[in-house]
C-alpha cells in the first residue's frame, strides 16, 4: 500500500509511523477539529480524531485541520533535521499481566523533512476539500 503526496511515494509502514507521530505531536489540538464519528446508528457530529475507530473530516473540519497543520509545520521547520520527541507513557507486563518495573515514555525519532512532506500533503488535501466542498478524509485510527 502506498500514499502519493506531493510527487513522492510513502510506504505503508512510513504512513503508519507518521500518523502516530501526527497524533502525538498534535496532542490536544487534534481535538479542536470538527469531525463526524461513524457509529452503527450512522454519523454523529463531534470533534477530534478517534485513536481507535473511524473519524470523518469533511469540509467543515478540513479548514480547521489545515490551519492546525500549518501552525505545526511552521514550528517543525525550526526543529533539527533529526527530530526526537517524548511519546506516550509505556509499561511492560509479564505473562500474567503484572507490570514489570517502572513505566517509561516512548521516544519518537523521525526525519523532519520527510515528515514535513507528509504533513504538507495532508495540509494541501485539507485545502482541496475546503475548496471543492465535496471530498473528505477518512481517519481509521492508529
Amino acid at each position: 500500500m502506498t500514499l502519493l503526496t506531493s510527487g513522492s511515494t510513502l510506504q505503508c509502514h512510513q504512513i503508519l509511523l507518521y500518523m502516530m507521530i501526527f497524533c502525538v505531536i498534535l496532542g490536544d489540538t487534534r481535538k479542536w477539529v470538527p469531525t463526524l464519528k461513524l457509529l452503527s446508528s450512522g454519523l454523529i457530529q463531534g470533534t477530534g480524531l478517534n485513536f481507535y475507530n473511524e473519524t470523518v473530516i469533511d469540509s467543515n473540519g478540513a479548514g480547521k485541520l489545515y490551519k492546525i497543520i500549518d501552525a505545526w509545520t511552521s514550528l517543525l521547520c525550526e526543529s533539527p533535521e533529526k527530530v526526537i520527541l517524548t511519546g506516550g507513557e509505556t509499561e511492560e507486563y509479564d505473562d500474567e499481566g503484572n507490570v514489570i518495573g517502572d513505566g517509561y515514555y516512548d521516544r519518537l525519532e523521525f526525519d523532519r523533512d520527510n515528515f514535513l512532506k507528509y504533513m504538507n500533503g495532508l495540509k494541501n488535501y485539507s485545502k482541496q476539500i475546503v475548496q471543492n466542498n465535496s471530498e473528505y478524509i477518512l481517519h481509521i485510527g492508529i
